[in-house]
Formats: C-alpha cells, sequence, structure tokens
C-alpha cells in the first residue's frame, strides 16, 4: 500500500505543479498541449490514474486551459492481495463444504488455489 501512495501522491503533485502554471509566465497554457501532458501523467503513473479522474476547462476566447481539476475515485470491493476472490467467498465455500449455518470465526481471504479438495 506504501508504493501505491507514493505513486498517487507523485500523480497529484504532478498535476498540481500543471495547474500552478497555468497562471505562471513560460508555463504551459494551451489546451491541447496541457491535455497531452495530462496524457503523459497517466502513463508515467498508471496505477495511480487508475483511481484518478482528471478534467481540464478550456477558455473559449484564448483557447488556453483555465483549471485542472481531479478527483479520486472510490476504491474497488476488492482485495488488494488476491483481486476477484474476496473475504464472502472464504466463507461461502467453508460454510458449503463444512456444513455451517452461520459464521464461525472471522473472515480470511484465501486465494483459490490454496484451498484443497480436502479441507
Amino acid at each position: 500500500m506504501a508504493i501505491n501512495q507514493l505513486f498517487s501522491t507523485r500523480f497529484e503533485d504532478a498535476l498540481e505543479h500543471l495547474k500552478q502554471g497555468l497562471g505562471i509566465k513560460r508555463r504551459l497554457k494551451k489546451y491541447e498541449k496541457v491535455v497531452e501532458k495530462i496524457g503523459r501523467l497517466k502513463q508515467q503513473f498508471s496505477k495511480a490514474a487508475k483511481l484518478y479522474t482528471v478534467q481540464v476547462e478550456k477558455d473559449d476566447k484564448t483557447g488556453n486551459a483555465k483549471t485542472i481539476t481531479w478527483q479520486r475515485k472510490p476504491a474497488p470491493k476488492t482485495t488488494d492481495t488476491y483481486p476477484g476472490y474476496t473475504a464472502c467467498n472464504y466463507c461461502e465455500y467453508k460454510m458449503q463444504t463444512l456444513n455451517l449455518g452461520e459464521h464461525l470465526a472471522p473472515c480470511n481471504p484465501v486465494p483459490a488455489w490454496y484451498i484443497s479438495e480436502e479441507s
């Protein structure tokens, strides 16, 4: 998780740098160039970019970008370690094989390949 946080921080810092440059002389301002730069940032920080929506507002008079806004998307409800295999699936599997009527212990996410047929 710390690595993902680092990527997110760097991506946000780069977007903030680009946003601040809209009002500074000799920095990137043209709408097309700003959108292109954001595309390069999304490519560079692809893991973090998936978590954000970025919007650029265009000034129709000058053809420059007015503002850059970004918002973090809500995190998906999957486990990070084993995507697509959640703790509830594990509990359902165990309840079916052991014929348990209710949860006896807290859920522990386990990969599908780890669950043997004998257990």
